[in-house]
């Protein structure tokens, strides 16, 4: 299933807020790859392993 704009853009956001409350800040390193759980609310996967999504949060 392709992912619209909206969603993406929506899990992209999701990371970010993940990672700063996390780290504190948004440098993010250019390899990071942020896991987001299934407690976030978000319904599709990336990577399909544990019900939660994997994003490229770094690229």
């Amino acid at each position: 299933m392709k992912q619209t704009q909206n969603a993406k853009w929506a899990v992209n956001l999701a990371a970010a807020q993940a990672f700063f409350a996390r780290e504190g800040h948004l440098r993010v390193p250019r390899k990071h790859s942020e896991h987001l759980g299934t407690e976030e609310g978000l319904e599709s996967r990336q990577d399909g392993t544990d019900g939660g999504l994997m994003t490229k949060l770094g690229t």
